[in-house]
């Protein structure tokens, strides 16, 4: 598993194409993984921009990721306007139950409802729809639902002592032909967590990442000694 930190210039050109939305800057990323394709492999890519700029309007993007990165692929397509750090290898990373660590966390908090319009799947079900949830309340429960149980059946490993929540708002993007735009509403939870089962926490919500729209930079837990 491994770690990159990547600077992009925010008034470039070349670059501008590569984060004018998480789900280009999600294409690009890939391309820093050629055995991806070819191997049909899961990269386990996660990956964050962060929405604040140094003074010389540089933006940082933090990538974690199964498959080591080349990012010199990237590099021939962005020019000076890309810079990275080597990336760091993070394959021995260890927890301890009951160990405190500072986190952040950009996720998609949804709860999935019935079709309003009765529209029907192939099997002829009324089709399930996604739907953000937009009350501060909402969110953190969303988070302290996923402390229990991250996927159905598995557990987190951790559990939350204290978050707070900012509402980044909503992004759209708009594929070829597609009238329709994707649609992804943002928080940002920061704050303090305990490990309680760490092999749990190490593969389960550190290595896959938390909730959806993890092409879409969600999903990344950072982590920090507390």
């Amino acid at each position: 598993m491994y770690l990159s930190k990547l600077s992009l210039h925010t008034r470039n050109r070349k670059s501008f194409r590569v984060f004018q939305s998480p789900y280009h800057l999600h294409a690009a990323l890939l391309r820093a993984f050629p055995l991806y394709k070819k191997t049909n492999k899961s990269s386990g890519i996660l990956f964050r921009q962060e929405r604040k700029l140094d003074k010389d309007s540089w933006t940082t993007v933090l990538v974690q990721s199964l498959m080591r990165p080349d990012w010199e692929l990237l590099k021939n397509d962005t020019g000076s306007a890309f810079q990275y750090d080597r990336p760091k290898g993070i394959s021995n990373l260890q927890f301890r139950d009951g160990q405190q660590l500072c986190f952040r966390l950009r996720a998609n908090p949804i709860k999935t409802i019935r079709d309003e319009n009765g529209r029907k799947n192939r099997k002829g079900e009324i089709k399930r729809c996604r739907v953000p949830l937009l009350k501060e309340n909402q969110q953190i429960a969303w988070l302290k639902k996923k402390e229990k149980e991250i996927r159905p059946g598995i557990s987190s490993g951790f559990q939350i002592n204290s978050c707070r929540v900012i509402d980044e708002g909503d992004w759209k993007h708009r594929k070829k032909d597609e009238s329709n735009p994707i649609r992804i509403h943002t928080v940002l939870f920061e704050g303090v967590l305990t490990v309680r089962e760490a092999t749990f926490f190490l593969e389960e919500a550190v290595k896959k990442g938390i909730g959806p729209a993890k092409s879409f930079g969600c999903g990344l837990l950072s982590l920090a000694k507390a």
